[in-house]
């Protein structure tokens, strides 16, 4: 694994203890797909695999943030060039 990324920084220590691989600190919502693309292994197969958030666990919700944004409608893969 080569890291998890969540807004909340109370999700480090339990990621970290877990997966042993680094926690990135960020708001996925404004991720590029080159901000992805450097955690992938060049001239290998990568995953990309994504969730909800912990709800009601993470202290990241609805009422703190505003507006649901709508869904993204792209999924990323790293063999394509040029998408963001």
């Amino acid at each position: 694994m080569a890291g998890g990324i969540d807004i909340d920084e109370a999700c480090r220590f339990p990621y970290e203890a877990n997966n042993k691989a680094p926690f990135l600190p960020n708001d996925v919502g404004i991720l590029t797909a080159a901000d992805i693309e450097k955690l992938f292994v060049p001239r290998t197969t990568g995953v990309l695999i994504g969730c909800a958030p912990c709800q009601p666990f993470s202290k990241y919700s609805p009422k703190k943030r505003g507006p649901k944004p709508a869904p993204s409608a792209g999924v990323w893969r790293p063999d394509r060039e040029g998408q963001t």
